[in-house]
């Protein structure tokens, strides 16, 4: 709701700030959090260029639109996958493996 300039509220000069109570929504910030945490930055910059790389692969300009046209998308993605050195592949799946292993672990964490 951040983007929602109507779902703000101001007392004063001041924003309210409400915790969240979403169970999905701590899930998601805690599985993320420690997963940045338990990654280092090499690895997260190495992870990042190289997501970004297989997302520019579809040739959209917005998520939605990977979406809109999943098939085309999927195969672009699969197909710039295929064709990362071993070393790239191994650091996306070990990083990946990472993030699955927290929120595995996180699931039933209340």
């Amino acid at each position: 709701m951040q983007h929602d300039i109507y779902s703000w509220q101001v007392l004063g000069d001041k924003f309210i700030r409400e915790k969240v109570t979403n169970n999905t929504s701590e899930f998601i910030d805690k599985t993320i959090s420690d997963w940045l945490e338990k990654v280092d930055n090499e690895q997260k910059e190495k992870f990042f260029n190289t997501l970004y790389d297989i997302l520019v692969a579809t040739n959209v300009k917005t998520l939605s639109e990977i979406g809109n046209n999943w098939f085309n998308s999927a195969k672009a993605m699969v197909k710039t996958y295929k064709n990362l050195n071993q070393e790239s592949k191994q650091m996306l799946n070990k990083t990946l493996n990472i993030l699955l292993k927290i929120g595995r672990d996180n699931i039933f964490i209340k």
